[in-house]
């Protein structure tokens, strides 16, 4: 388990180093303060990703290692990570105008008066989602920054529907094009861009098979100790080696070089 949580701050600081100079006022925080966030993030990505009930991107035994790369890959390019769109304060926290929400920017409309977004997002866990304007079922943008988690599902759930969308000749570059525009052929090169990243990232992950990390999950919460510290001693930057490898029928990573 060490290993996978030193793994994903190692991608988030590689991108987003803590301590990083910001200049949106909501967006300032001490090293400390990042590191503890940053922290969270990393086990609030694996609480979802590696949920034996929800389903991920891929198939075979390394598929939530690949689907934790997709989904931190999209969050840094939609938010960097940044303090201000993580906790929704500030003006310029959602994107959009003020319409998209959380870490992965999903956009359900702006807040009203009273708290609630036009629109909310009914997530089946493993399964699917449905956006609705029935402000007694789902989760509004204000829901979505309340709880991480419940960010991270709702991504998943859309990044599910947008791999299955346009069509199966769809190159898997190209598969968060529904993600980031709303339809099929628009946001190619977004896609591609977020896709590429996943890749790098995906390829540094330590050599370990998704149900070993369910396992360790499982025993982690049965046997929690808030005194420990696991960042202790831990090296980010270790895990450069052991690389997974995607299907042979999916774009190589060198034909994306030029993006």
């Amino acid at each position: 388990m060490d290993q996978v949580i030193a793994w994903i701050l190692s991608l988030m600081t590689s991108v987003s180093p803590v301590g990083r100079p910001q200049y949106v006022p909501e967006a300032k925080e001490s090293v400390e303060e990042a590191t503890v966030r940053y922290d969270s993030i990393a086990k609030d990505v694996i609480d979802v990703v590696f949920d034996p009930n929800e389903k991920p991107l891929f198939s075979g035994a390394k598929a939530r290692i690949k689907t934790v790369s997709v989904l931190l890959a999209v969050a840094n390019f939609e938010s960097g990570f940044r303090r201000d769109v993580d906790l929704g304060i500030g003006p310029r926290s959602k994107g959009d105008s003020g319409a998209s929400w959380c870490l992965n920017q999903i956009n359900l409309g702006k807040v009203d008066l009273k708290g609630n977004t036009p629109r909310r997002i009914v997530v089946s866990i493993g399964k699917g989602f449905k956006f609705t304007k029935d402000k007694d079922i789902g989760w509004s943008g204000p829901d979505l920054v309340a709880d991480r988690k419940k960010c991270f599902r709702a991504a998943l759930a859309l990044m599910r529907s947008s791999f299955a969308s346009c069509g199966n000749n769809t190159p898997l570059d190209e598969k968060l094009q529904v993600y980031g525009s709303g339809s099929c052929g628009k946001g190619i090169l977004g896609s591609k861009r977020r896709m590429r990243l996943a890749f790098i990232w995906a390829s540094r992950a330590p050599d370990l098979k998704d149900q070993a990390i369910i396992d360790l999950v499982a025993q982690e919460k049965n046997t929690e100790d808030p005194s420990s510290d696991f960042r202790l001693g831990l090296n980010f930057s270790a895990y450069s080696s052991n690389p997974i490898s995607f299907p042979e029928t999916y774009p190589p990573l060198l034909k994306l070089e030029s993006l």
